[in-house]
């Protein structure tokens, strides 16, 4: 082992140092397990730190998470519908983007009624509906009084055409306290569902109760089936 000079100060190569006009005498052997023990020690901690890192990127390369169905997703089923109805109803041409701009002014005058308790949160539920349903139609068939037209791609998916009449009723009596509903849920009933379940602690029966409730009577327009999910 070769040995270097600093001043009084001498050291070996192997990490053992002394004064100089001491003894010397050492054995390299201890001091260089010390300095392999202690660079051991440096790459264990790099090595962690590398791991952290990596599952740190492996984190930060994950797509971000699909937010699930929630209140916001239960007002555009109904806005859907709406405008579903709309256009049947009221069909082009017809002053789609007009109608746009009254709804989100009615949007505003009722968040603020709200706000000063004039209006309950219903009814401004209602208004955003509304106007959702307006966007909806503009996205879809656009407003051909002022010339829009929006591109097949970007249209909106309109649900289902609602089924108005071939039912046979295979029951001849409804007993008190049962109710004749569809097979699969109306669009209506899927939305009511949805948010009777956001509250109480037996969430399966309010969306029950919820969803017969705005059940529809057999035939009637409002009965489109909402698509699986």
């Amino acid at each position: 082992m070769s040995m270097k000079s600093e001043g009084d100060t001498i050291t070996c190569d192997c990490g053992f140092s002394f004064q100089r006009g001491q003894s010397g005498k050492h054995e390299c052997a201890d001091g260089l397990r010390a300095k392999l023990a202690a660079a051991v020690r440096r790459e264990e901690s790099l090595k962690a730190s590398v791991d952290v890192l990596g599952r740190r990127i492996a984190e930060l390369e994950q797509p971000a998470p699909i937010a699930p169905d929630d209140y916001f997703s239960s007002l555009v089923v109904e806005a859907r519908l709406s405008a579903d109805k709309a256009m049947k109803k009221h069909p082009q041409p017809n002053y789609v983007l007009l109608k746009v701009a009254e709804e989100a002014g009615e949007v505003v005058q009722a968040s603020v009624h709200f706000a000063e308790n004039r209006m309950s949160w219903d009814q401004v539920e209602g208004e955003i509906v509304q106007l959702m349903a307006m966007l909806i139609r503009l996205v879809t068939e656009g407003d051909q009084v002022n010339g829009i037209t929006p591109p097949d791609a970007c249209r909106a998916t309109m649900p289902a055409e609602p089924v108005s009449q071939g039912y046979t009723l295979n029951s001849p009596v409804i007993p008190d306290g049962w109710k004749l509903v569809p097979n699969e849920p109306t669009t209506k009933q899927w939305a009511a569902g949805h948010r009777a379940m956001e509250g109480g602690v037996d969430k399966v029966t309010l969306a029950y109760r919820a969803m017969v409730e705005v059940a529809p009577p057999p035939g009637d327009p409002d009965d489109s089936h909402a698509a699986a999910t």
